[in-house]
């Protein structure tokens, strides 16, 4: 399988209404986008301020990215405090032996996998939904989607 790059993750969860509605955390709850939050621009977690329902339960805070489960102990954020805000770990790629997302603080984060629910087209009925996924897909390349959605 093709790694989708970190950039066309941050591109799909911007455009999260392509994710709707099978959006589910490896746990199984479900998960709502009220809110995907305003990119980071500086260090810290990747998107600011979202507001997600997980199960029964809205959350306020952040959201970071990964092409892995794994990048949040390779890049430390289990013990640097500017995480501890984050409400979910969205990544591309799940191994079996992950270790849970942890916060500085001890909370244990839940996690969205999102080619699981990154739409196909060969399960989409409608014209517009197949073009949407078409277009999600080829985000993985660094493309602008609107110039890609006008051709």
């Amino acid at each position: 399988m093709t790694r989708l790059p970190e950039s066309a993750l941050h591109r799909i969860w911007e455009r999260h209404s392509v994710l709707l509605p099978r959006l589910r955390t490896r746990d199984g709850r479900a998960v709502r986008i009220i809110r995907a939050g305003t990119p980071n621009p500086d260090s810290g977690p990747d998107f600011l301020g979202a507001v997600l329902r997980i199960g029964a339960t809205t959350f306020r805070g952040d959201v970071e990215i990964h092409t892995t489960s794994a990048g949040w102990h390779h890049h430390h954020h289990h013990t640097d405090p500017r995480y501890n805000r984050v409400i979910l770990h969205v990544v591309a790629e799940d191994p079996d032996n992950s270790p849970a997302a942890c916060t500085a603080s001890g909370r244990r984060l839940p996690v969205l996998i999102l080619p699981a629910i990154v739409p196909h087209t060969a399960v989409l009925g409608s014209d517009r939904d197949r073009l949407v996924a078409s277009c999600v897909m080829r985000l993985q390349s660094n493309g602008d989607p609107r110039a890609m959605l006008a051709r």
